[in-house]
């Protein structure tokens, strides 16, 4: 059964339950991290957002071993592969969801991906509120269906990346 889409305001303690995150994943895999970031909607000020922190890891221990995926599982992460994404191992925690970590070596296309995009809509509110209300669309239209819902937003994050593009 899949989870319901859900889109909520923004909210403040956003920032605070990753950092929190953060103290929790650097305990029990702190070796293996070699950058932590908050990334996704919960990562930009004032965007509607589905209410689940996501946390990038970028690691020299790319793919994660069985340790690290046993030490993220003891704190309550469950390890869902690539998902279909090369560059990147993908855990969840929470049911419902309350967290995502995008596992990518250092420097790899997802991790840079996931932090320009972030970057670009914090730097630019216009394209921020299109993203914010493009999402609370798409989240009526594909509310049970996180794989639709997930390929609409595709389009206008690679219109974005690609404007971008140096």
């Amino acid at each position: 059964m899949s989870e319901e889409i859900e889109i909520v305001p923004y909210a403040e303690d956003w920032p605070s339950l990753f950092e929190k995150e953060k103290v929790i994943l650097q305990q029990v895999i702190g070796s293996a991290i070699a950058g932590i970031e908050h990334v996704g909607s919960t990562a930009i000020p004032n965007m509607p957002a589905k209410p689940v922190i996501d946390i990038l890891i970028e690691s020299e221990a790319f793919p994660p071993s069985e340790l690290i995926i046993t030490s993220l599982a003891g704190v309550g992460y469950t390890h869902k592969g690539d998902c279909g994404v090369p560059g990147r191992h993908f855990f969840k925690k929470g049911s419902p969801r309350s967290h995502h970590i995008h596992f990518t070596a250092v420097d790899g296309e997802v991790a840079q991906r996931l932090t320009r995009f972030r970057d670009i809509l914090r730097g630019d509110s216009s394209l921020a509120s299109e993203y914010g209300e493009l999402k609370q669309e798409l989240a009526r239209q594909f509310k049970n269906d996180r794989d639709a819902y997930a390929l609409n937003k595709a389009n206008f994050v690679n219109r974005v990346l690609g404007m971008n593009d140096s």
